[in-house]
């Protein structure tokens, strides 16, 4: 540490600083750091230098499905700073990676070479920023945050521009194939599937409007899932439904044994095949109640 006692400056510029050794104090943190450069041309001359920014090419973080890009084309992606360096900075090849005090680290992209009477001057090191992923680690030193945007609200009309929001009389046709699907029995959503299946490729072979084949296709996914919970088995065309095996009321032993081995044979196929977990649960349960009834009978 050093203390500082008096600040020469100049025209407003600081020329010079007056200070004395103060190596007894510790305290590290809330001191000012202050990075310097020998002024001796000819014992350490110093390296001139060129450190360059880059920030992002657009300047939006996610481009909306209608946003046109090249309205989000950032004008002035590339910073540069010209900079006095250590004489070490002369020794640099292409492609080393170094820190430099203060600045962060930086790749070099062009060697220094010494002064060139056909340019009259020195060829300075240029340095490349590496960004380390942070927000403030890309474009120039300081640059401020982009501000987050309020989010965007779809409209009633761009909601039927993106296919949300058909027309009544369009949604009506082709809700009306689902209508006995509800929460009935697997057969009953097997059914509804199949029909709403078949209405979707009857609007895509007509050539129908997209908002209403999407509508009809939102539909027929909601069907296959009601199904699948419903059943716990993926819907496939033509496939028999797995049903639950059921106890015979009063039934002997040997019934009650065959219907937990029915059982049994279903919660592992239902494994097997990923089905969901609440059909795989209520098969368990159902299981088990089978077992509890087995013991009781025996």
């Amino acid at each position: 540490n050093l203390m500082i006692k008096k600040v020469n400056k100049k025209d407003g510029k600081v020329v010079s600083v007056d200070a004395e050794q103060n190596t007894d104090n510790k305290d590290f943190k809330k001191t000012l750091k202050v990075t310097w450069l020998c002024d001796e041309q000819e014992k350490s001359p110093s390296t001139p230098a060129i450190l360059v920014y880059y920030d992002h090419i657009i300047s939006k973080a996610i481009l909306d499905k209608d946003d046109d890009f090249k309205k989000f084309i950032e004008p002035s992606s590339k910073h540069e700073f010209e900079m006095l360096g250590d004489p070490e900075l002369k020794t640099l090849k292409k492609g080393d990676m170094i820190q430099v005090q203060r600045r962060g680290y930086f790749i070099c992209d062009v060697e220094y070479r010494p002064y060139n009477s056909c340019v009259g001057r020195a060829r300075p090191v240029v340095l490349i920023s590496i960004p380390d992923g942070s927000v403030g680690s890309y474009g120039a030193p300081g640059k401020a945050p982009p501000a987050k945007g309020p989010e965007k609200k779809t409209t009633t009309k761009e909601g039927k521009k993106q296919g949300g929001a058909p027309t009544p009389a369009k949604q009506g046709k082709a809700a009306s194939p689902a209508a006995a699907a509800g929460s009935g029995s697997g057969d009953k959503l097997n059914a509804s599937v199949t029909a709403q299946g078949e209405l979707v490729r009857k609007l895509k072979a007509d050539k129908a409007g997209k908002p209403e084949v999407d509508e009809a296709v939102k539909k027929l996914l909601a069907l296959k899932a009601e199904f699948k919970s419903a059943t716990g088995q993926d819907w496939k065309p033509g496939m028999t439904i797995t049903k639950a095996a059921a106890a015979p009321a009063g039934g002997s032993a040997d019934a009650i044994n065959a219907a937990t081995a029915a059982q049994g044979d279903l919660v592992r196929k239902l494994k097997t095949e990923k089905a969901a977990k609440p059909a795989i649960d209520e098969a368990v349960k159902r299981l088990l109640a089978l077992k509890a009834e087995y013991k009781a009978a025996t």
